[in-house]
């Protein structure tokens, strides 16, 4: 098992990224908005960090694998069944927008400088707006962020992401 750890990070741990921590659940009873905040920081910072390592390997790999296997599982634990059951329609080709990243495209960059805020905070649901730096992916102003509205609730005993929408266009318009 350590040396599939040991191999799994190889090619990814020679470039000057090591690879990103998938983010710990927090508990439903935490309700820090610092804690909520990072979760979801992370969320989407490994959700990144791992498509790009999923590019940087070569198909039929041990690496490719691990890589595989840690978004499925990352994934599973990190989202309410809803919102899963979307993600794997989109992987079949069922759904056109991808539920967990709907922009599609992004830049390397965004691994390391996505961030999230709290909006609202209740005893089981939280709001937050997940903020990425303007690039030429859109037609928006070049100042303007990419942005997501994602709602957190309360699933078997942790806070998890159960919806996830591109709000990029609606800021843009104000």
């Amino acid at each position: 098992m350590i040396l599939l750890g040991l191999l799994s990070g190889t090619a990814w741990a020679e470039s000057t990224n090591p690879p990103l921590s998938p983010p710990e659940l927090i508990p439903a009873t935490d309700h820090n908005p610092e804690h909520l905040s990072m979760f979801v920081t992370q969320f989407f910072r490994w959700l990144l960090d791992n498509d790009l390592r999923y590019r940087n390997t070569s198909p039929d790999t041990q690496e490719r694998k691990h890589v595989l296997k840690e978004e499925a599982d990352t994934i599973k634990k990190s989202i309410t069944p809803p919102l899963r059951y979307h993600y794997e329609q989109n992987l079949r080709g069922l759904e056109e927008t991808d539920p967990l990243f709907p922009l599609g495209d992004w830049e390397d960059n965004w691994r390391n400088t996505g961030f999230s805020q709290i909006v609202t905070l209740q005893d089981q649901t939280a709001t937050l707006t997940v903020s990425f730096p303007p690039n030429q992916v859109r037609d928006l102003p070049c100042d303007t962020p990419f942005q997501f509205r994602v709602l957190l609730k309360v699933y078997q005993g942790a806070w998890r992401i159960a919806e996830i929408q591109d709000i990029s266009d609606e800021e843009a318009r104000f």
